[in-house]
């Protein structure tokens, strides 16, 4: 996926859409320097994989907002 565009840019990810619209990687960048967990993480989805990993995601985000105490404001970002 050298040749991908990226599509959404932020401090601790980076998402990128494979020019073919096959895969979609999530690349978050190493720990600080010298630190023996040290070292980027990428994750390729497919769409199946990726279709199921939204809903999930969505699924728990819901979840944490229907359990979140009242004195706690829910902030959309």
């Amino acid at each position: 996926m050298a040749d991908d565009k990226a599509a959404v840019k932020g401090a601790a990810s980076m998402w990128a859409l494979s020019r073919d619209k096959q895969t979609v990687r999530l690349t978050v960048p190493g720990l600080a320097a010298g630190d023996p967990l040290g070292g980027a993480l990428r994750v390729e989805f497919d769409r199946t994989s990726l279709e199921a990993t939204l809903s999930m995601l969505v699924q728990m985000h819901f979840e944490m907002i229907r359990t979140a105490p009242a004195e706690v404001p829910y902030v959309k970002h």
